[in-house]
């Protein structure tokens, strides 16, 4: 399995030690502004590092896309663009759920995978033991094995029955809604 990371912020910074030991070959790191942070990690890792996606995406088998919500939709659409039938996209930006309905719709149109993951907490206090909610095609066999292979590596990966791309963040936005209510109430 060959896995590329795109989007090194903070969040891909805590996952890509966690997916090294998960791919054949060292991750593929896709970031267009790379810190000093960044290359250090990439030198630490052995991973090449790609300042935008490109037709170096059709080796890759699965792909988190770690990139702020409004980047999402152009990762989505440079997977389908640069990647092949049967790959599979694990999207973890926080981007509306239309966007992730579109995304999902865009790829399944080319034969590859969507997975909407929410991060449900703050990556700076949990780092890779922060929950993740997930949703979309767990049946497909690429998705089921590498979701098995995140949860085998400690992430607190949760997936929601039958639930299709969007309704994670779906869930994440009521939460929050939620919660900053309460406060409100609270205060």
């Amino acid at each position: 399995m060959r896995i590329a990371l795109i989007g090194v912020g903070e969040v891909g910074r805590c996952l890509a030690p966690v997916l090294a030991p998960l791919s054949e070959t060292p991750p593929v790191l896709c970031e267009r502004t790379p810190t000093a942070e960044t290359h250090e990690l990439a030198r630490h890792l052995g991973s090449a590092l790609e300042p935008a996606c490109g037709d170096w995406l059709a080796a890759c088998d699965v792909i988190l896309c770690c990139v702020n919500g409004t980047a999402s939709a152009a990762v989505a659409e440079a997977v389908v663009a640069h990647g092949r039938p049967g790959q599979v996209l694990f999207d973890l930006a926080t981007a509306p759920p239309q966007a992730k309905r579109t995304a999902a719709k865009g790829l399944a149109a080319g034969g590859q995978h969507y997975v909407d993951i929410a991060i449900m907490g703050a990556v700076a206090i949990g780092g890779a033991a922060t929950p993740l909610l997930a949703a979309g095609p767990r049946d497909v066999p690429a998705v089921r094995a590498f979701s098995d292979r995140l949860i085998d590596a400690g992430l607190r990966l949760r997936w929601l029955d039958d639930g299709a791309a969007g309704d994670a963040a779906s869930l994440k936005l009521l939460r929050s809604v939620f919660t900053k209510g309460l406060e409100a109430l609270a205060v």
